[in-house]
């Protein structure tokens, strides 16, 4: 065997022997994909909310018969002072923990006749609302969803008389009542696109009060995965009444909101 042939064959058995070679033979390598993020099992949204309703029903409070009131939103808004609320809500796998809280303050004046004891009364509402529910998602398609709540609502109503001239200048009185009732209902949302859906609620309940119930339904739009719109309507009602204090009211209008998850 002549020297060329015996490189010749060294060098074959070389290339064979390599590991880019051994590779080929053995066949092509198929890379392995990562396994899929898992998503987590935590939720969180808050939504602050814009409820402009009015209201309508008997009053009674200073010891006085129950009268009868009837304001619309426009009153509402020309005295409103301060309004606040959100809903807020914690999911972790299908158990939920949700509160919705509202605080309210209203003022206006209004002159006295023959201005003896005073001139003008300046009369200021404040109302507090809160719930706490827990949950249990009972049905989710990817497209609906449907939960289960119930839990406790919290309301305390306070009115107060400033009075200005006559007998009564400076004099202020105040009437005010906090009570507690159970809660239950449940919760719904359809999504007619990735971008567009729609979803509400429907709640009742006793304990102090004789009837409170909450019913609301609108439509929003996805921002994207963490923002959207919401736009509807909402009615709530309450039928109190203890040693002269009656709150027996509803509330409704439109409320809009931003919703934010994460």
């Amino acid at each position: 065997m002549t020297r060329s042939r015996i490189l010749f064959a060294f060098g074959l058995l070389a290339a064979i022997a390599s590991p880019g070679h051994a590779a080929d033979l053995a066949g092509p390598t198929v890379a392995t994909p990562p396994p899929p993020a898992t998503p987590s099992r935590w939720q969180f949204t808050f939504a602050p909310y814009i409820w402009t309703a009015g209201i309508g029903g008997d009053v009674g409070q200073f010891g006085l018969p129950p009268v009868s009131m009837s304001e619309s939103i426009g009153d509402v808004l020309s005295s409103l002072d301060v309004g606040l609320m959100a809903v807020a809500e914690i999911r972790y796998d299908r158990f939920i923990v949700s509160t919705d809280l509202s605080y309210v303050r209203t003022s206006s004046s209004s002159d006295t006749p023959l201005g003896i004891f005073a001139n003008s009364v300046e009369t200021t509402s404040t109302s507090i609302r809160g719930v706490l529910l827990g949950g249990y998602e009972l049905v989710d398609t990817g497209r609906f969803r449907l939960d289960a709540h119930a839990g406790l609502q919290v309301l305390s109503a306070e009115t107060e008389l400033a009075f200005s001239g006559g007998l009564l200048n400076g004099r202020t009185r105040s009437d005010s009542d906090t009570w507690a009732d159970g809660l239950a209902g449940v919760r719904a949302r359809f999504d007619f696109t990735p971008k567009f859906y729609m979803s509400g609620w429907a709640y009742a309940g006793a304990g102090q009060s004789d009837l409170v119930w909450d019913v609301m339904g609108g439509a929003g739009y996805n921002f994207n995965g963490r923002i959207s719109s919401y736009l509807g309507y909402r009615a709530n009602g309450v039928d109190y009444s203890s040693d002269g204090f009656v709150y027996d009211v509803v509330q409704q209008g439109p409320v809009a909101g931003l919703v934010f998850r994460f």
